[in-house]
């Protein structure tokens, strides 16, 4: 994580250039830490096409579009009408 004053930050490098997966604390930091950085890697597995390039937090919201890729699902708490467990056996 970056610290406050002078120093040396290592991020961990991410996905391609074109695309890449953020999580939702990421995509917040983006919008309000002035010290975000986003590094993109292309090329990691070619030694003389490797490639890094760094984008602020105002240039990753304005360069990239967002997309929700996935859901959290949570099994909720059983209810009365759902039977004694709230779920079906698989074993069928």
């Amino acid at each position: 994580m970056p610290t406050k004053g002078v120093g040396t930050y290592a991020p961990p490098a991410r996905g391609a250039l074109r695309t890449v997966v953020i999580t939702e604390s990421e995509k917040a930091a983006a919008e309000r830490d002035r010290a975000f950085r986003l590094i993109a890697v292309t090329n990691a597995l070619d030694a003389k096409r490797c490639r890094l390039q760094a984008f602020t937090g105002p240039e990753f919201v304005r360069k990239f579009r967002l997309s929700p890729i996935a859901f959290r699902a949570t099994l909720r708490k059983s209810g009365a009408s759902e039977g004694r467990t709230g779920h079906r056996s698989l074993k069928g």
